[in-house]
């Protein structure tokens, strides 16, 4: 779930790192009285990271191109995502592919 090797393994902690700096923040705005106004500043910092996981990513069906650690994440985390930001969420079809394929 690692990574087959330690360079996959580095690049499954370069993900989990930058997903879960922006799924926490999306999770974040559930708790958050003035989530409204809270949210146009969540999505201005985390989006350049989506896009950058998304052109990472590309149309592999998985983070890696195959099952590991970190489409656990992606697919859970995908659901807060979509539920905030249902547009934002279009714009980032990993989100769903992993989702769908786990």
């Amino acid at each position: 779930m690692l990574g087959k090797n330690a360079h996959d393994n580095a690049q499954i902690e370069s993900i989990l790192s930058i997903f879960e700096e922006a799924s926490g923040a999306v999770r974040g705005l559930f708790f958050n009285k003035d989530h409204e106004t809270a949210k146009t500043e969540v999505i201005q910092k985390y989006k350049p990271k989506l896009e950058l996981l998304n052109k990472f990513i590309g149309e592999k069906n998985f983070a890696l191109g195959y099952l590991t650690l970190v489409d656990f994440i992606i697919a859970e985390d995908s659901y807060y995502i979509e539920r905030v930001f249902p547009e934002e969420f279009k714009a980032f079809p990993f989100l769903h592919r992993i989702r769908e394929n786990f």
